[in-house]
């Protein structure tokens, strides 16, 4: 198992302090050392979470690779292209390998933009002193609005359609 109680790390410390140990036995030793509510402790964390995710590379990286070996001799055998071709023949979804990038090529192209609005309008002009956003209903509405312009004509009427509704079910309630 690749969990944090089973891989082994060795932890150098900025004070020269080095532990070895599994993930988790050198979050308790430098929980013990610093105390969990201090920087230095929080600090220590991030440094074992890489440690910890190099490691997981390190030994995953292997495996990662006879699975691509074996699912190329599979395709080949099978006589399709990839293996992907394969599991999607097999699988027996109702759209191919191209309908999927097509999908993800959309996403790219229609939903990131709004997305990057979005969270530009939300975290840079909106927060309060507590760091916490603060975007009402009426501007949230007017700039997915406006990042929609920049989309589609499909797009913009799904979400025009969408704010009819939730304007009517304001209207009701």
């Amino acid at each position: 198992s690749l969990s944090t109680a089973n891989v082994e790390i060795i932890y150098k410390s900025v004070g020269g302090f080095v532990w070895e140990g599994t993930v988790d036995e050198v979050y308790l030793m430098a929980e013990e050392k610093y105390g969990k509510d201090t920087s230095e402790y929080k600090n220590a964390t991030v440094s074992i979470d890489n440690l910890y995710r190099q490691k997981l590379i390190a030994l995953s990286m292997p495996i990662y690779v006879e699975l691509l070996k074996v699912r190329r001799n599979i395709a080949d055998e099978l006589g399709v292209d990839s293996y992907t071709e394969f599991a999607y023949r097999n699988m027996g979804y109702d759209y191919s390998s191209d309908d999927m990038k097509e999908l993800l090529e959309n996403i790219g192209r229609y939903v990131s933009p709004v997305a990057e609005t979005l969270n530009s309008v939300t975290f840079s002009s909106y927060f309060q002193k507590n760091n916490q956003p603060r975007l009402d209903e009426i501007t949230m509405m007017n700039t997915l609005y406006k990042a929609y312009l920049r989309t589609n004509d499909d797009i913009l009427d799904a979400y025009s359609y969408m704010l009819q509704q939730l304007h009517r079910m304001h209207r009701q309630s």
